[in-house]
């Protein structure tokens, strides 16, 4: 009589330790020893363990120290640090080149006065930049990789670098062959989202393929070559089954190098000198309920497209910020508020390079 059970012990123990425990816990040790260890869903957890947690989780001044240390620092390309800074910055950080440069008509389109210029906290922001990175799940590792053709031919070889933010198509063999990869974020109806490609790389003498670079949306995951060829996700909007399944084909985009609309798995083969290697380009997805969904465009040069679907897909279809590149070709991907000033600012940035 009178003995606790393990569970009651346990639970008395936590109630007991557990004060002296967090309070022994600064911002260093969970910053340095604890969360590099965890990902972003796990931290989260974690500071929903108790109220000394998730008091503490409420310091933005701690997700700001996160964001530069797990989120910006492990970039091994200082461009792309000083990208993400500025499109994800505080507003005291922003810097002045849209004053100094900006000329007067830049973006000046009737849709821009729509712009969410919302200032996002530090949580907010390391959440997102979580959520923006490639999925890499199927995909062979650089150790896997043969300099064989038969092995090309049945294997998808793609760099991921920068905690897979960054992809590159690294064909050596197959020139021309299409690798299409989709980034974790979810995008669904009823909501708008921006994000940031980066052109890391965009070779224009790749003569195997013209279109070479096609950035936007789709809603298959991803299936990666394999003994299965028919069942490849082919380019945006276009797998290899499409002829069966075209009623599906929801995918749309934009083409880098001919600076045109991507529906149902075609654009123009007609080139257009006006992206460049280094440019940062924005996007803007919006989809209303049981409407088309659109894509928006925002070029260095200050240029707009839009692009409208073709299909209007079942409001619960989720789609995803995708990528499909031909060798020598390498993107990052980047959250971005969709503040327009920022993409200015951080296409500034890049012409010092």
């Amino acid at each position: 009589m009178g003995t606790k059970t393990t569970r009651e012990h346990s639970e008395t123990s936590c109630c007991l330790l557990g004060p002296l425990f967090f309070d022994l816990i600064n911002k260093d040790i969970l910053l340095y020893q604890i969360f590099p260890f965890l990902d972003i869903k796990s931290i989260i957890n974690f500071f929903s363990i108790n109220k000394q947690l998730c008091e503490f989780s409420q310091d933005d001044s701690f997700w700001e120290s996160y964001f530069e240390y797990y989120c910006v620092s492990p970039f091994n390309d200082t461009k792309i640090r000083n990208i993400c800074l500025e499109l994800l910055g505080s507003d005291k950080e922003i810097k002045n080149y849209n004053r100094i440069n900006k000329p007067e008509n830049y973006w000046n389109e009737e849709m821009t006065s729509k712009i969410l210029n919302k200032e996002m906290t530090w949580k907010e922001r390391t959440i997102e930049m979580s959520r923006f990175r490639f999925n890499s799940t199927k995909y062979p590792k650089p150790q896997q990789f043969k300099d064989e053709n038969n092995w090309e031919t049945h294997n998808s070889r793609v760099l991921f670098t920068n905690n897979n933010r960054t992809i590159e198509n690294d064909q050596r063999i197959l020139k021309g062959w299409w690798e299409t990869i989709i980034a974790h974020k979810k995008l669904t109806c009823g909501n708008v989202y921006y994000w940031a490609i980066y052109l890391d790389k965009f070779s224009k003498q790749i003569t195997s393929n013209m279109w070479m670079l096609l950035i936007g949306v789709d809603f298959l995951t991803n299936l990666t070559r394999n003994e299965r060829n028919d069942d490849v996700h082919y380019t945006i909007g276009n797998s290899k089954n499409f002829i069966e399944n075209s009623s599906k084909q929801y995918g749309f985009g934009y083409c880098v190098r001919t600076d045109s609309p991507l529906r149902n798995g075609q654009t123009s083969y007609t080139e257009v000198d006006i992206n460049t290697q280094n440019d940062v380009i924005g996007l803007k997805f919006e989809w209303k309920e049981n409407s088309f969904p659109e894509i928006v465009i925002y070029r260095r040069d200050g240029g707009i497209v839009k692009v409208i679907s073709d299909h209007r897909p079942p409001n619960d279809t989720v789609f995803y910020p995708a990528v499909s590149l031909v060798n020598q070709q390498s993107v990052t991907i980047l959250p971005w508020n969709g503040d327009l000033n920022r993409l200015f600012n951080a296409n500034e940035i890049m012409r010092q390079f």
